[in-house]
């Protein structure tokens, strides 16, 4: 039984640590130096590695800023009051 549980667990990490591998080795975002590093983390540290890695490469979601999602000023046009920010103007 012993022997069971052992062999799945080893099995899950190499799994897990060659899709987390996959990831690191596509990454545009490592350099070389930090890939190697990565690399050795990922088949020394099981599972704490591949956590840590997968969270840390994933794809940032980019989107644009629009009207509707700009956050707004609360109660007026939105524009600055030069009255209150120069003095009252030219006088």
């Amino acid at each position: 039984m012993e022997n069971l549980i052992v062999g799945l667990v080893l099995i899950i990490h190499v799994l897990l640590a060659y899709r987390t591998q996959l990831l690191i080795n596509d990454s545009e975002y490592l350099t070389a130096s930090r890939k190697r590093i990565n690399t050795i983390l990922n088949w020394t540290i099981p599972f704490v590695w591949s956590y840590v890695a997968r969270n840390y490469l994933k794809a940032e979601k980019l989107t644009a800023m629009t009207k509707s999602k700009r956050g707004r000023k609360s109660g007026g046009n939105n524009s600055d009051n030069w009255i209150g920010l120069t003095g009252g103007g030219g006088d």
